[in-house]
């Protein structure tokens, strides 16, 4: 990583780290996500765009996260660190751009395979409103 990653808040970039991230160096991350639900799409912890790399931290039993908008050029490395199995889904709203539900995979989530405890997950888009999964 090159430079210092800006806090939350109204604060100001370090250069260098913004210079790393324009040079593909640096990537957004948050950890310490929960996923929530009972199996439904409704109740899964909504992720927020604009990161990179995401760490689920607290995975209950049947529970998810839904993805965000489905923008092309988009790519999202999500990480399980717990021993639980979460099931991905798409973004719970409509996508703004189309008006219509993203998919993963073409399908409605990726509850058959979801992401096991201790693995990770690269999603994409290269298509509006469509993820894909590997």
């Amino acid at each position: 990583m090159t430079g210092i990653p800006p806090n939350l808040g109204p604060l100001l970039a370090d250069g260098a780290w913004l210079q790393g991230l324009a040079n593909g160096q640096n990537s957004s991350y948050i950890s310490g996500i929960a996923a929530a639900g009972t199996s439904t799409q409704a109740g899964a912890t909504q992720l927020p765009p604009n990161f990179r790399m995401i760490q689920i931290d607290t995975v209950p039993a049947n529970s998810g996260v839904a993805l965000p908008p489905a923008v092309p050029g988009t790519e999202i490395l999500l990480f399980n660190s717990t021993g639980t199995t979460m099931v991905i889904y798409p973004s719970i709203l409509n996508n703004p751009l189309t008006n219509a539900q993203d998919t993963v995979n073409g399908g409605a989530s990726l509850s058959v395979t979801g992401v096991a405890g201790g693995a990770a997950r690269v999603l994409f888009c290269a298509k509006l409103g469509a993820w894909a999964s590997r």
